[in-house]
């Protein structure tokens, strides 16, 4: 069995910062603003160089109508 990497998603692998003047409110998690979402930096470069060495174990408070979007 591989060792794990705890990664969370959101503000860590994705970029929020173009949805913070909606922080707490219902349109943060929706659809449309999810699907606007890109990585950090070198987030998905850094992701296929763990994933070769670990089993990657993916967190989030994103609702479970969105893990579709989510995985994408």
């Amino acid at each position: 069995m591989r060792e794990c990497v705890l990664v969370f998603i959101d503000g860590t692998i994705c970029d929020l910062t173009h949805k913070h003047h909606l922080k707490g409110t219902l349109d943060f998690k929706k659809e449309n603003e999810i699907m606007m979402d890109k990585p950090v930096g070198d987030g998905v470069k850094c992701m296929n160089e763990f994933y070769e060495k670990y089993d990657l174990v993916y967190i989030g408070a994103r609702s479970e109508n969105t893990v579709g979007i989510t995985e994408i």
